[in-house]
């Protein structure tokens, strides 16, 4: 197995791109497991249903204002404009906390911003990477850049699990902190900022979410490989979503203290980052290079689909003191899968797409078509579950219902991906897609 090499002239670009993964996922996996931890604690599992609807909602709107900039105006700039709101936002949560805001309105909103930093941060620096290096180089360093995001979520979950074991749930201290780092990585990439070039870009398209559905909806029609990739992300949002509930569920049932629930989380996230570590020991960039695009998007309907299949049939913890259940086991191999394998694959994918267009179609799949899917989830999980409170539905044929019909949707999004296949070489020469580069075929620019 070729193990992937950091050029010389590549070596600062990377250690930047690096750092900003790192910070980003030490700072948002943290503030995840205290979002999540503290709302289904002190506010009810159930309740997640809402607050995730209006995180996904707040997603949708944060991706259409997304692509108001990011193809129009200078992307550094950008980024360092919403690193240093990041931070300022996080440190104002700390004050909310500090001041007695209630439990659902302070954890509901911590939860609401964790998830656009989720969506916008990595959109963002994936967008800057993909405008540092050719799809070659892409190809070869991208997975490499999951190692320091993996070190980074290790880093948080930990910090946050210890802090949560020492002050029973109480870490909303971590804010502070948190903010401090996100603006040491602003600062950071001021400083570095001429190490990115060609990212000041003028673009004549209209802007707007309209626009940006419409530059979407149009590139997805006219390359068929994209279009099944969209299927396949809104059925992976229904799915993803489905398991997560069930995991969190099961883990609330459990655990009924708030230190020791938030303690389980960060350390089973610490654990998901090992399975990761174990991917990006050369496995995860071997995959890219021996499946290539053509395969290796299969992999993450198919874990999803199995993960779903053992949810539905394992159903309670195997001892008195273990917690584990089909929930937790599926979630946790789709997590790994989902971060070390399928995101890498498809941020390079998505360096085909042309940069004048890349910031708006990009938001458009990832910032669009999953939070759908994830809406959809909801709404199904909900209906389900009002169900169940009317009397309709036992608890039992409930859980049945919504994993079954979310087994439904990881099956066909391991179908679409079957179509992906077939269509994947045609549409690589798509005239939408990036077509030639002194002469020759983007198909030339790929070590396989």
């Amino acid at each position: 197995m070729k193990t992937p090499r950091i050029r010389t002239g590549e070596r600062g670009r990377f250690v930047l791109l690096a750092f900003l993964f790192f910070i980003n996922s030490l700072v948002l996996e943290s503030n995840e497991v205290v979002a999540t931890s503290g709302f289904v604690s002190n506010v009810g599992v159930s309740k997640i249903l809402l607050v995730w609807s209006v995180v996904m909602i707040t997603v949708i709107l944060a991706s259409g204002t997304y692509s108001l900039f990011i193809d129009r105006f200078d992307r550094v700039r950008f980024a360092i404009v919403l690193f240093m709101l990041f931070s300022l936002i996080y440190l104002g949560f700390y004050f909310m906390f500090s001041a007695g805001v209630s439990d659902f309105i302070s954890y509901g909103l911590l939860a609401v911003f964790t998830e656009q930093q989720w969506m916008l941060f990595p959109l963002l620096i994936w967008a800057l990477a993909n405008d540092m290096f050719s799809i070659a180089d892409a190809k070869r360093l991208f997975p490499l850049l999951a190692v320091p995001a993996i070190v980074g979520g290790v880093l948080g979950n930990s910090v946050a699990a210890v802090v949560g074991q020492m002050t029973g749930g109480q870490a909303h201290s971590l804010l502070v902190f948190n903010s401090a780092l996100i603006m040491v990585a602003t600062i950071t990439l001021f400083i570095n900022s001429t190490k990115i070039e060609g990212q000041s870009r003028t673009v004549d398209a209209e802007a707007g979410m309209r626009a940006v559905v419409r530059e979407g909806m149009t590139f997805i029609r006219e390359v068929p490989s994209f279009r099944y990739l969209t299927i396949t992300l809104i059925l992976m949002g229904i799915a993803l979503n489905t398991i997560e509930y069930q995991f969190l569920l099961d883990v609330a049932e459990y655990f009924t203290d708030p230190g020791k629930l938030q303690a389980f989380y960060g350390a089973f996230k610490v654990a998901s980052a090992g399975g990761l570590i174990l991917l990006q020991a050369g496995v995860a960039t071997w995959l890219m290079n021996r499946a290539g695009f053509k395969h290796i998007f299969m992999f993450m309907p198919t874990v999803l689909m199995l993960s779903l299949v053992l949810t539905f049939f394992w159903l309670s913890p195997a001892g008195a003191s273990v917690l584990l259940t089909g929930a937790i086991v599926g979630d946790y191999f789709s997590r790994v899968t989902l971060t070390g394998i399928d995101e890498p694959a498809r941020r390079t994918y998505e360096g085909f797409i042309p940069d004048q267009t890349r910031g708006r179609v990009s938001a458009f799949l990832d910032g669009i078509l999953y939070p759908l899917g994830s809406l959809v989830g909801c709404g199904m999980i909900g209906i389900v579950l009002y169900a169940v409170g009317n009397g309709w539905l036992t608890d039992a044929a409930g859980r049945m219902v919504y994993i079954g019909v979310a087994i439904g949707c990881a099956f066909a999004g391991v179908i679409a991906m079957t179509r992906f296949r077939v269509t994947y070489d045609a549409s690589s020469f798509n005239w939408r897609l990036k077509r030639r580069k002194r002469g020759k075929s983007i198909l030339d620019e790929i070590e396989f």
